[in-house]
């Protein structure tokens, strides 16, 4: 019989109860992952998407539905791949998408988006709507949009206009203004809307049309200036700068709200997408959040799921309307 060793039993039992130890951790580790939420977002860090999606978990979205959220960025295709990755999601309240209304018009753009922006998603609620501006850099010789709509009748596709993407709502708002005024400026996207802001004020592009919550701090340091607001009346942020239609430029495109909103996969059940919409609309009824969406040129919204789905279906048949009157057809 060899000799009680207490230092080597010792050392057996902690091995056995580490062991055992693990063994329990590891479901509670399982049960830790299953907790968390992802919110995808279709664009890269920085731009207005993230921005938007970060400021929503900062602001206590996931102590409101009582989960840990995490910002998942899926970029590419003009927020295609997001759009796809949540469509094909579980619908067990793990997975969100956190959109603008790109998932509308991508759905009419391309021949195959790989989803059905009203089959494949439940409307979870609206976060706010924005709007774009058509930006020149502050020393380009327009003082006003006649001057840059002239300047483009003489020069043609040498003058260029900048998009964070091929379909994107700033490419189709570039096209629409080619149909409006009969001029034919060449169209430069870019992976971002922040890459192809930095063309403009680098004066490697001629102008482009831009979420105003991205260049409100440019052009308040003087390094760009706004020619036209696409939307259907002036807005406050901005007063002194026209609407399109007030400019001389009208077109189908220029009558559409851009919003952003949260989508569920298609059938995930009720209670989860109220529970989220709950969470939501608390979250969006913060006056530090509304302070902070109004910094980066976002009106609040808080509609419910069903007022969520009544715009999308009217807002499909405006960006059809939109989208047929500059031809704008694309394929991956």
């Amino acid at each position: 019989m060899k000799p009680y060793n207490e230092a080597a039993d010792a050392l057996r039992r902690s091995l056995v109860t580490a062991g055992v130890a693990s063994l329990i951790a590891r479901p509670a580790l399982a049960l830790a992952q299953s907790d968390i939420v992802q919110l995808t977002v279709g664009f890269p860090p920085g731009g207005p998407s993230d921005i938007v999606a970060r400021l929503l978990l900062d602001a206590g979205l996931g102590e409101a539905y009582g989960r840990r959220f995490i910002v998942d960025n899926r970029p590419g295709g003009g927020g295609m791949i997001a759009a796809r990755r949540v469509a094909r999601a579980a619908p067990d309240g793990h997975s969100f998408l956190m959109t603008p209304s790109f998932l509308l018009s991508n759905a009419l753009v391309y021949a195959q988006p790989g989803y059905d922006p009203l089959k494949d998603f439940t409307p979870v609620g609206a976060i706010g709507s924005s709007y774009l501006v058509l930006a020149v850099h502050a020393d380009a010789p327009f003082q006003g949009f006649a001057d840059l709509a002239a300047h483009a009748r003489e020069k043609g596709p040498e003058v260029s206009f900048v998009s964070p993407g091929a379909g994107s709502h700033h490419h189709l708002a570039g096209e629409g203004l080619n149909r409006s005024i009969g001029v034919r400026m060449t169209h430069v996207p870019y992976k971002g809307e922040a890459a192809a802001l930095q063309d403009v004020l680098g004066r490697q592009a001629t102008c482009g049309f831009f979420a105003i919550g991205l260049v409100q701090q440019h052009v308040g340091a003087g390094r760009l200036r706004l020619l036209a607001v696409a939307a259907l009346q002036r807005m406050p942020e901005v007063p002194n700068v026209p609407t399109l239609r007030e400019a001389g430029a009208d077109h189908p495109l220029f009558d559409i709200v851009s919003w952003f909103g949260v989508f569920a996969p298609a059938r995930t059940p009720d209670a989860i997408v109220r529970r989220l919409a709950q969470a939501l609309d608390a979250v969006l009824g913060k006056p530090a959040v509304a302070q902070r969406l109004a910094e980066f040129g976002i009106r609040p919204w808080r509609l419910a799921p069903e007022e969520f789905a009544g715009l999308l279906v009217r807002d499909l048949a405006l960006w059809k309307k939109g989208i047929e009157a500059t031809d704008v057809r694309l394929a991956l």
